[in-house]
Order: C-alpha cells, then structure tokens, then sequence
C-alpha cells in the first residue's frame, strides 16, 4: 500500500530549473563581475587593504565564485544538457559556492561579535592564524557537506532528507546571525547612551557601527528570508501526494527566490567595501581625477 511519503509518478520527471535562464545568466554575470572587481581593488590599494577584513576579501572572492556557478547552471539548463554527471558537478558547485558566501556571514558576525564583547582581547583571540583557519573551515563546509551527501542515492526520499539538512543548517546561521547582531545592537545602545550622558558632544563612531551592522543584517535577511520560508514549505509539501503541476509551480517559486537572494552577493560589495572610508576616498579620488581630465 503506497503511504503518503510517497512521490507521485508524474512528480519524478519534475526538477528544479532558473525561472528565466536569461536573467540568471544576467544576475550571475552580474554578480561575478562586480565581486572579480572589487578584489584586486582591494587587494592593490594600500589604505583599503589595511582597513579590510580578510573574511572580507575571501567573501568577496567567494559571491565571485557563486556568480560563476549561476551562469554555469543557467546555460547549461538553456543548452538542455542530459549528461546526469555534468549536471550534479553543476549543482554540487553552486550549492557549495552558496554555502561558502552564507558561511562567510556568519564568521564576519562572529569576528564583530568578538571585537565588541572583548575589544581588549580581540587581537589575542583573532590572531592571523586562527583568521586564516577559520576562513580555511569556511570554504571546506560545503563541500564536507556535499561529499556526505553524495553518498545518498539519486531519488526523491535522498532529495528530501537533503533539502531538510540544507534547511537546518541554513536555519542555525541565520539563528547565530541573529542572536550575535541582536547582542550587539544592545552593547551598542548601552554604550551610546552612556557617551551622550557623559559627553557635550556625542560621539558617532557606536551609532556608525549599529547602522552599518544593521544593513549587513538587513540586506541578508532581506534577500535570503523567502527562499528559506519557501524551501521550509516545500519540504513539507515534497512528503505530501500532490500533482506534478503543483510541484512545478513550487519549483517555479523557489527558483526565483534563489535568484532574488543571490542578489544578496551584490549587496555585500556596497555594505562591505563601499562601507569602508578608505575605499569611499579612493573612489572619490577616481571620480575628481576623471571629471578634471575630461574638463
């Protein structure tokens, strides 16, 4: 007697695609430009490099790699590719790639977690050796993930169990993200409040930081938090007897909640790099010297 576990025939020929192959190819064009851009910006210029994170530098290098993997998907679903091989080393390298750049948000709040909690202790406990560690276990994640993974058979019940893990552990960032920023904002009120009563003028470097703090938390939970509640709806569906029109649809949705949080790989070049005061004065320095030499 089949159970309500059970996928239905017509639903097994149903996969998910990009919603627009042209867009994504666009949005990921996009993305691996910008992102290509910025790092050797930040890397040649002195003032911005000495001001910039290294998980800053391996974000960036990262949404790099991830906008490769979206144009790598994106046409290999327009040229209709039947290779079962080449379309789960696609997957298993935009996936990883996703990983990597959530991964890196979650290390940046916790580098900024410490540097506010223990601001004399920072630089003993965030050493370039436990940085360069830290970001050594960032990039390994994924892929530790996906070589777990690829032990699972290729059928509906393993695609099930994975997108659970993938919503768990998508969940528990998020969570951490959360909790750390949420903590933050509160020592950084306390510590606002505490300069304005005992100074004439108050200072702006804590207000500076709780905005800037704000839009990194913001722009991640802006661009990701629909695919995560959508991914959460269709792993219950996924366990439900529905037809292949309806999975599709969902396909369809989650698809373009995909592709709206990868804008989220665009976002963190302006609050991450543009944020930065050097590199708003190098830019600016560009600009001036482009308007006088076509003056």
């Amino acid at each position: 007697m089949e159970s309500e576990a059970t996928v239905l025939p017509e639903q097994q020929d149903v996969s998910f695609v990009w919603p627009n192959g042209e867009l994504a190819i666009l949005v990921g064009l996009l993305i691996f430009t910008v992102n290509s851009v910025q790092v050797p910006i930040v890397l040649m210029v002195k003032s911005i490099r000495a001001s910039t994170s290294p998980y800053i530098i391996s974000l960036l290098i990262s949404d790099a790699i991830y906008g490769a993997t979206i144009v790598q998907n994106s046409i290999s679903e327009i040229l209709d590719v039947s290779s079962t091989r080449f379309l789960y080393t696609a997957a298993y390298m935009h996936v990883t790639a996703m990983f990597c750049s959530n991964f890196h948000t979650l290390a940046i709040s916790i580098d900024r977690y410490i540097a506010i909690f223990h601001p004399l202790r920072y630089e003993g406990i965030m050493t370039p050796k436990v940085t360069a560690v830290s970001i050594v276990v960032v990039w390994m994640a994924g892929p530790i993930f996906w070589l777990f993974a690829g032990h699972f058979k290729a059928d509906p019940e393993s695609d099930f169990y994975i997108t659970v893990a993938l919503v768990v552990l998508f969940v528990v960032i998020s969570s951490l993200i959360i909790v750390i920023h949420c903590k933050i904002g509160v020592i950084a009120f306390k510590q606002s409040r505490k300069i304005n009563a005992q100074a004439a003028t108050p200072q702006k470097g804590i207000s500076n930081m709780t905005r800037v703090l704000s839009l990194i938390l913001g722009c991640y939970f802006l661009f990701w938090l629909p695919y995560f509640t959508v991914t959460v709806y269709f792993t219950y569906v996924f366990k439900v007897r529905i037809g292949a029109l309806i999975l599709q649809r969902l396909f369809g949705i989650l698809g373009w909640t995909l592709l709206f949080a990868s804008l989220n790989s665009l976002a963190n070049v302006f609050v991450y790099s543009l944020g930065t005061k050097a590199y708003r004065e190098w830019f600016g320095s560009k600009i001036s010297q482009m308007h006088r030499h076509f003056m």
